[in-house]
């Protein structure tokens, strides 16, 4: 829905506004990025900060880090890397205290595909109202997540 606004000054003051916003948002995830490096936090399948694994055998070892970290039972004999990243994954969603919500009771991003002549296939994300809505939430619940990743990290893992 477009906005529309009385005069030109509104216009402006509006656009402001949205790129104040917009330069806080780049100010705090590059202080989070800063953090990140400092402590040397990995992602989901990185071997340190801002390092993918290189190898099979180092991605089953930070899963099997992640897995310790929230006390889940090690490799099942037999299981896959996929199947080992999905259960990663939804235990990490399911850790009591950080209040991830996986269902959201509503569609929080809408995506759609876009197709161009001569490249391949892309998927486009957007909030959606609700998503805008519950954004402050999710932001302070995944502050919670980095603050306990930092302890996991200080303490040795």
């Amino acid at each position: 829905m477009k906005k529309i606004h009385k005069n030109a000054a509104e216009k402006q003051a509006a656009y402001l506004q949205r790129k104040r916003e917009k330069e806080e948002i780049a100010v705090e995830r590059a202080d989070l990025d800063a953090q990140y490096k400092a402590l040397n936090l990995c992602g989901f399948a990185e071997t340190a900060y801002d390092t993918p694994a290189q190898s099979c055998q180092e991605e089953i070892q930070v899963h099997r880090s992640w897995l310790r970290a929230l006390e889940q039972p090690d490799i099942k004999e037999g299981e896959t890397l996929r199947a080992l990243a999905r259960r990663t994954w939804n235990a990490l969603l399911s850790s009591e205290g950080l209040g991830v919500v996986t269902d959201g009771g509503g569609k929080w991003i809408e995506g759609k595909w876009v197709e161009k002549s001569g490249q391949r296939r892309r998927r486009f994300y957007k909030l959606t109202a609700l998503g805008r809505k519950a954004l402050p939430a999710q932001r302070r619940s995944w502050r919670e997540l980095i603050r306990m990743m930092e302890r996991i990290a200080l303490s040795g893992g």
